[in-house]
């Protein structure tokens, strides 16, 4: 009873950690991709579930097939709605679940490896894990619930192999094999990184059985675990039938320009090993939303760094497969959970080196690693006294701890919104595309328009002329603040545009999604031009014109804001019915979700109608109810 206290004790206090930890996040917003996911696509909100609403790329351009956390967004929305508090709130249960599964994997895996003190190394590995920075992007990110579900099957699939799991001479049960197998068709449906599985728990089928041979193990896995490996087989041929139903491949591709180029010149895989390394081991200072590729660091000490970091891999590899180590075969887990972001195949992560939410799984095997280190051998052979490895190592968790904490109280207010986090991106890296173009469409939205001009004059001046993507947010500045020039400003960014609507096929439509520029961003050239159309030279026709193309790029769920703009401009064309039929129909879908997008109707006729007051739209516009 009394240890049973002290167990839900710990328990308590690791909640009240997370919750210390993650305050700010029940005050934050949908951020980033979130607005690509859910936000602007109201498909999960307002549509019925069919599967092609669930199963379809997570983004365009992508084969991410990850349908069981639209699934889970989808339940979501239609019991809550799209409410942020309630998606962190999720979030942040679903990192508390993890914790406490990992917290029970230690303690069972400590009592399987006859370790001293189990309760104390479950604690220890856990609170290393919870309070790890780069824990922050999954955890204070609704989108990051693709790498917190994953985690979560990925910890069942082990806790249940590790508590029933005996020896390689007895076969696991039928119903253990089937909730490992089931487990691991839901860690794939939420992310591709799960198709590693089988392999880590091989890994972890050779810790469990260290005096019997590589051979025999293999021998014994074939003859009695056959169960198992069924259940495996036949999940990721269920996975494998849904995506081939669901979604085509689209990757890029692994030839000798990339060889020669990404891995033997850039050495691309090490650079991306010594960012990972540093994720995991120096989080304190190296905690960023970005690591650009165009600013990744060549010189002679970070590619020396890069190599020692390769090395150290080599011998990780060493040490697991021809020494068996534990915490070598535990770190080798967790390089085989980031083999597909280290480059060594193409991946497309937005010319990222990395990103911190990638370790949301490996992590797990890292602090494994580090707890169940042989530290009484080592520093035996050391001739360090038991009593200072005691002192030592409580000095180095508390001060570890103590800097992670504040590291994490610190950075997770960035992902209150876009703006704070596009500010702390662009303060990282300011000469990074990514982060200067997602800022300033933050400053847009927080209607810093004198902001915008400045930063996009003082790029002009430096570099001569704006991308392409940021040329439609400068000229949105503009017109917002009243200024003509937009209007020329769009006519550039149009002009170079791909005329794919004058194919106007399906093979078109898919091209929009292969432009440098995303087709919704095509259309809000295209809206954005038409409003500036109708503010500066009251030409409704050229605004009726571009909003039908602007249209044509868009999908059915991504219409809710262009909908209201096209109510003002049909409205001021005085076609007041299809305008208020349109307006109604949209409001009550809009309401339903809980937004506020509505309010861009009236804004703009209201615009349009200053100095134009005696115009019939005008007039009618003063007596109607919006």
């Amino acid at each position: 009873m009394k240890y049973k206290l002290k167990v839900v004790s710990i328990i308590v206090c690791f909640i009240i950690l997370i919750l210390f930890l993650y305050s700010s996040i029940f005050s934050a917003q949908y951020v980033w991709d979130d607005a690509l996911l859910f936000v602007n696509k109201t498909g999960l909100v307002e549509e019925p579930l069919t599967w092609t609403l669930i199963s379809g790329p997570v983004l365009p351009n992508t084969s991410y097939f990850r349908p069981f956390v639209f699934l889970t967004w989808y339940c979501e929305f239609h019991i809550f709605g799209l409410n942020p508090i309630v998606s962190h709130t999720i979030g942040l249960i679903i990192f508390i679940i993890n914790n406490l599964l990992l917290f029970l994997l230690s303690y069972l895996f400590a009592k399987r490896l006859d370790r001293s003190q189990p309760l104390v190394l479950a604690s220890i590995a856990t609170l290393l894990y919870l309070t790890h920075p780069a824990l922050i992007e999954s955890t204070a990110w609704v989108s990051g619930r693709f790498d917190q579900l994953c985690t979560l099957f990925s910890l069942v699939a082990l806790l249940v192999f590790i508590k029933y799991f005996k020896n390689s001479e007895i076969s696991l049960s039928w119903s253990a094999s089937i909730t490992i197998g089931f487990s691991f068709l839901c860690a794939l449906l939420s992310k591709e990184v799960a198709i590693w599985m089988p392999i880590i728990l091989f890994i972890f089928y050779i810790i469990l059985e260290p005096n019997i041979s590589y051979l025999k193990l293999i021998k014994n896995a074939i003859f009695n675990q056959y169960k198992l490996i069924f259940t495996f087989i036949l999940f990721f041929l269920i996975y494998l039938l849904l995506r081939l139903s669901s979604v085509s491949y689209n990757s890029a591709i692994f030839n000798r320009d990339y060889m020669q180029i990404m891995i033997l010149d850039g050495i691309l895989p090490l650079h991306a090993i010594k960012y990972y390394l540093l994720q995991i081991f120096l989080p304190f200072s190296h905690v960023s939303l970005l690591s650009p590729l165009e600013q990744l660091d060549q010189s002679l000490f970070s590619r020396s760094i890069a190599y020692i970091s390769g090395i150290l891999i080599l011998l990780i590899f060493y040490l697991a497969i021809y020494k068996r180590h534990i915490s070598a075969l535990l770190s080798l887990c967790a390089f085989i959970y980031l083999f597909l972001v280290l480059y060594f195949i193409p991946v497309g992560i937005a010319n990222n080196l990395g990103h911190s939410r990638f370790l949301t799984l490996p992590m797990i095997f890292v602090v494994l690693a580090i707890v169940f280190l042989p530290y009484t051998k080592i520093f035996k052979n050391l001739k360090i006294s038991y009593r200072k490895v005691v002192v030592l190592g409580t000095i180095v968790v508390v001060f570890w701890l103590g800097f992670s904490i504040l590291t994490v109280k610190t950075v997770a207010p960035f992902w209150l919104n876009e703006y704070t986090l596009w500010y702390w991106a662009y303060q990282t890296h300011p000469d990074s595309k990514l982060a200067r173009s997602n800022y300033l469409s933050a400053l847009v939205n927080k209607k810093k328009f004198d902001e915008v001009i400045k930063i996009s004059n003082q790029y002009i001046e430096k570099h001569n002329a704006l991308e392409v993507g940021e040329q439609i947010t400068y000229a949105t500045a503009l017109l917002n603040k009243n200024d003509p020039e937009s209007l020329d400003y769009f006519k550039g960014v149009i002009s170079v545009l791909p005329k794919l609507h004058e194919e106007n096929n399906a093979k078109a439509r898919q091209k929009a999604d292969y432009f440098l520029l995303s087709s919704a961003q095509m259309s809000d050239a295209y809206t954005l031009y038409a409003l500036a159309l109708i503010k500066f030279k009251g030409d409704v026709e050229g605004a009726i014109q571009n909003l039908k193309i602007a249209e044509w790029y868009l999908l059915d769920d991504q219409k809710e804001q262009f909908n209201y703009y096209l109510v003002a401009v049909l409205y001021i064309n005085q076609q007041y019915k299809q305008a208020l039929d349109l307006y109604h129909q949209q409001k009550e879908k809009t309401l339903k979700r809980g937004g506020n997008a509505y309010i861009y109707t009236p804004a703009i006729i209201g615009q349009y109608c200053q100095g134009r007051e005696n115009m019939e739209a005008c007039q009618r516009f003063a007596k109607e109810q919006f």
